[in-house]
């Protein structure tokens, strides 16, 4: 299996994530421990690791720039380099610097391109160059035995929620299918977003629901036991809902949050 590795997963595994996480698993296996997949790579994806591995601030957290050159050394032996155009001739991303990575999906038509960069608009498409693009949480789960740290929790457990207890509505959809797009997000953000404390409960829930004779699918995480605590985290899960937002057919992404009791109430208009 080909596989296009966005520069972001392997310098925040380079600068150091838990053994276990998504981006970890990925640069062991594909790097060094896995024969099932060949890194695909080109001379501009090569100039583009070293230039980031010079900024100050990733500098002061690796290992000394010998090391760097080692590991530099070891990718160009084991990937596979392909010739690339200069002009991209499919599409573009919002960030030019990052348009190598279709160029290297236009020349080699990979299995997968793993990236975890939503400023680029990656994460906002299913496919580019018709290469399937995923993010590291949703290829550790699809292939290396990986299991989500945060959990779908059962209409049951819902109803015995505390009523006066706070939830963080994350989005809100007529279709079940964009809300299941959010869905998948939502872990490679908590995986990826490992310099700051979530605090986040392992589990949230997807609400059928009828609004206005109309079925809706409410998205909504976590149980907390008062209003300050969850406004305090639904600041932190604010780049996450500027990624959804982008998701077609979501609707008042923005966050807001609200007492359990309502969204039960929701949930029995449904049943």
């Amino acid at each position: 299996m080909y596989i296009v590795v966005d520069n972001n997963i392997l310098i925040s595994a380079i600068i150091g994530v838990a053994d276990d996480s998504p981006i970890a698993l990925i640069y062991d296996a594909i790097l060094y421990e896995d024969n099932r997949f060949k890194l695909v790579i080109s001379d501009e994806y090569i100039a583009e690791l070293k230039r980031v591995l010079h900024y100050d601030e990733v500098e002061g957290k690796t290992t000394s720039q010998s090391e760097v050159g080692a590991l530099i050394n070891h990718i160009n032996r084991i990937a596979k380099k392909v010739i690339t155009e200069s002009e991209i001739v499919s599409e573009e991303l919002y960030d030019p610097d990052d348009n190598f990575l279709i160029a290297i999906c236009e020349a080699a038509f990979p299995d997968n391109l793993i990236t975890g960069d939503h400023r680029a608009g990656l994460l906002q498409r299913d496919k580019v160059a018709g290469v399937k693009v995923l993010t590291a949480a949703q290829f550790a789960e699809a292939y290396l035995n990986w299991e989500s740290p945060c959990l779908k929790g059962s209409l049951d457990a819902l109803s015995d929620l505390n009523d006066d207890h706070y939830m963080i509505q994350l989005a809100l959809s007529k279709s079940l299918n964009p809300i299941s797009d959010a869905e998948k997000l939502l872990a490679s953000f908590i995986v990826n977003s490992n310099s700051i404390s979530l605090e986040i409960p392992g589990h949230y829930w997807i609400i059928p629901t009828f609004r206005a004779k109309h079925q809706w699918f409410i998205f909504v995480l976590g149980s907390y036991n008062s209003r300050k605590f969850a406004l305090d985290v639904m600041v932190k899960l604010k780049s996450f809902s500027e990624v959804i937002s982008k998701i077609k057919e979501i609707k008042n992404s923005k966050p807001l949050v609200r007492k359990v009791r309502s969204v039960k109430q929701d949930w029995k208009r449904h049943i």
